[in-house]
């Protein structure tokens, strides 16, 4: 169970009830997108109707959602009651349900109670206007069911409800230079009185004045502090009228407060980079339940302002970057707030996001250099919920160690560690405590460690080169714990098991790295040391061919260690030595890489290790040698005894000596393996098999029982 909590644990590190409020956090998301049945990613507007249902425009459909599934709308050629362009831009909902889109190609009016379309081509309805844009990109319904459209080339154009009539607008005055340019509109809104506001390309904020029938320019009395939205570079890009009835503008290069009662505009904020990339264009504003402003605010993502005060924060989510400039990797286009309370954001290349704020959100922690509770790092290794400090969370760290992790507090902190081996500082990659408050580490680095409940380290197992029953290698990615109190040890240089108990490692390696035992080592290096091999070739170096005749006069047992070059898998050693006798015929060899075992420093290193008698004659020992690794001469990792290298023969004259010796051969004979020693997972089940997963070569099943390995 505590497993399970932990891995729940991973993926939450504590959840927290939260609103929109806690924007110090980015807000998780759900993803709606083609592979949803979404007709394309790239999505203009969003829009929820009277049903509940939301309508989202892309560049290739019309699509509906209900929560499940979507309904999507296209063009059908030689159908008149299809819609009339794939390519949607805009919606509005009218007081009889039916909903009014802007397009490509026109405005469509869907038919709710026929499911179909009413379709308006303005270059049927202007053909004089023909060779204008006919791009439709916003729209809105006036109390009196007249639609207003926002185009590009056309300007605004009022569908005239009570006379079924499309109108082209006027203006009060002609400027010449803009007699011939309608303009790019993009920014229409109704005020408080029903009042249309407009912006219009190069004529800047317009209103239209219903006595004379015409847009009529808007007057500032602060004109040295308006900007000039007749410059492409600030090109008015959507309206939007508060609750107080100010007009909020956004522009291509910034956001704007105008009072239409005082006639005052104020600067909220001015960018001064980007203004003429494409996506400046995309800018949208409306409100929460609350009546806080929200902003999708061009290239920069989105600003969420406390109520209609001109205080603003900036909203992130989760997945979002920003570059260096502040442009964020997320094109939003528009968003909205369903009656839920959901979050809806249409975006250029990642579909539609779905943020509930209902929902318990993750919280993310990082490093802060300035907050001394902050977690030690942002790159997290390992996680494990202490079983004595109840809530609590162990928290391993790349170069940052080890934490603890308060979560009432809501603080992190750091355990004392020392690290010696850590390229990086020192790093705890995986953790276990028990339930006496025993902690193990594993290091990436220093090996496994051992500490107290009072958080002392009591014992570090390492890697030692000249002991085969050390840990087989000091980065340690897994500790798991059997029924029994033991462990098993996942490093990237092999398994282990560890005898809690006892303290003992037992190593669980692949052909190529597996090791004779520790005690057959310690009686071969015994035997070197204080009996000193008679027959012996060693200290061989490159190019040898070398011979040494020695004489059996009794039949005896020996001892026979022979060293070299060589690789599991290869036909022959590189450098090997064999024994004849005086017929010329081999009696003892050590020319089958297979045969020999790794002798520590780099895998190619061998050893074969043997008992062979010898009857009575004369015999040849023989060692050749290749072009490279040889003594003093090592191109890789040297082995770990280095006077062992050659082949040398040493009698045995003590019995128990001999019966030991040959235990731990056919020890050594029946062990079982593994292929990889890169451990990336492992997993006991209740049969008592061991799942082993490796980088490179693939899964492992142990059966522990009859301790057989299947890959």
């Amino acid at each position: 169970m505590k497993t399970y909590n932990s891995i729940i644990l991973l993926a939450l590190l504590l959840v927290s009830i939260c609103s929109f409020s806690l924007t110090a956090q980015p807000l998780q998301t759900e993803n709606l997108t083609v592979s949803e049945g979404l007709s394309n990613p790239e999505v203009r507007n969003i829009m929820q109707d009277t049903y509940g249902l939301i309508w989202i425009a892309t560049q290739d459909g019309l699509n509906i959602y209900d929560g499940y599934t979507f309904k999507i709308f296209k063009n059908v050629p030689g159908n008149p009651n299809s819609i009339i362009s794939n390519e949607i831009h805009a919606f509005a909902e009218d007081k009889d349900k039916n909903v009014w889109v802007a397009s490509e190609g026109g405005v469509s009016k869907y038919i709710r109670a026929k499911d179909q379309f009413v379709n308006y081509d303005f270059e049927e309805i202007f053909p004089d206007k023909k060779d204008n844009f006919d791009r439709t990109l916003n729209l809105v319904i006036d109390k009196k069911k007249d639609v207003w459209v926002a185009t590009v080339g056309l300007g605004v154009v009022k569908y005239d409800s009570s006379e079924d009539d499309w109108q082209l607008q006027t203006y009060a005055s002609e400027d010449s230079a803009k007699v011939n340019d309608n303009g790019l509109v993009l920014g229409l809104s109704l005020d408080l009185d029903d009042r249309l506001w407009a912006g219009i390309g190069r004529r800047g904020l317009m209103w239209y004045d219903e006595e004379i029938g015409k847009l009529k320019p808007a007057e500032f009395k602060n004109k040295d502090k308006t900007p000039d939205f007749a410059k492409p570079g600030s090109f008015i890009t959507y309206l939007y009228t508060d609750a107080a009835g100010v007009l909020w503008i956004t522009t291509r290069s910034g956001i704007y407060k105008y009072d239409t009662s005082t006639k005052i505009i104020k600067t909220i904020q001015e960018y001064n980079t980007h203004q003429l990339n494409f996506w400046t264009y995309f800018n949208w504003i409306s409100h929460d339940a609350m009546g806080n402003v929200w902003i999708s605010n061009n290239l920069r993502g989105v600003l969420k302002f406390d109520g209609i005060s001109d205080d603003f924060q900036k909203i992130t989510f989760a997945g979002q970057s920003f570059f260096k400039d502040g442009i964020s990797d997320i094109r939003f286009t528009r968003f909205i707030f369903d009656r839920t309370g959901i979050l809806w954001l249409s975006t250029i290349t990642r579909g539609v996001l779905k943020h509930d704020p209902h929902r318990a959100p993750f919280l993310h922690y990082q490093h802060d250099a300035k907050n001394k509770f902050s977690i030690s790092g942002n790159q997290v290794f390992g996680l494990f919920e202490s079983q004595t400090q109840k809530g609590k969370v162990f928290v391993g760290v790349r170069s940052g160690g080890l934490n603890l992790f308060d979560p009432v507090r809501q603080e992190f902190s750091k355990i004392p560690l020392q690290f010696f081996n850590d390229d990086f500082g020192g790093s705890v990659r995986s953790i276990f405590e028990e339930k006496n408050g025993t902690l193990w580490l594993g290091t990436w680095g220093d090996g496994l460690l051992k500490m107290t409940h009072g958080l002392k380290v009591e014992r570090r197992f390492t890697f030692d080169s000249s002991k085969t029953n050390s840990l087989s290698g000091n980065l340690v990615r897994l500790i798991k714990q059997t029924a029994n109190g033991d462990f098993w040890i996942g490093t990237n240089s092999g398994l282990n098991y560890l005898d809690r108990d006892n303290n003992t490692i037992k190593r669980i390696t692949d052909r190529q790295s597996a090791l004779y035992p520790q005690g057959l080592l310690d009686i071969a290096n015994k035997k070197l040391r204080s009996d000193k091999a008679s027959i012996k070739i060693n200290n061989v170096t490159d190019y040898q061919d070398l011979s040494n005749e020695f004489k059996i006069t009794k039949p005896r047992n020996y001892l026979i260690i022979s060293t070299g070059e060589g690789r599991i898998g290869d036909s022959l050693m590189a450098d090997y030595g064999w024994i004849e006798n005086s017929h010329g015929e081999k009696v003892w060899s050590a020319i089958n890489p297979n045969e020999g075992y790794a002798f520590g420093g780099n895998e190619k290193n061998r050893i074969k290790i043997g008992l062979h008698q010898f009857t009575p004659g004369t015999y040849k020992l023989r060692y050749k040698s290749d072009d490279s690794h040889s003594y003093g001469k090592w191109n890789v990792d040297p082995p770990t005894f280095l006077d062992f290298w050659g082949t040398q023969i040493i009698e045995i004259n003590d019995n128990a000596d001999y019966v030991l010796i040959k235990n731990y051969l056919e020890e050594t004979k029946n062990r079982t393996y593994i292929e990889g020693n890169n451990i990336r997972s492992l997993h006991l089940s209740n049969n008592n098999v061991m799942w082993i997963g490796t980088d490179k070569k693939g899964l492992n099943r142990y059966n522990l029982e009859k301790q057989t390995v299947k890959n």
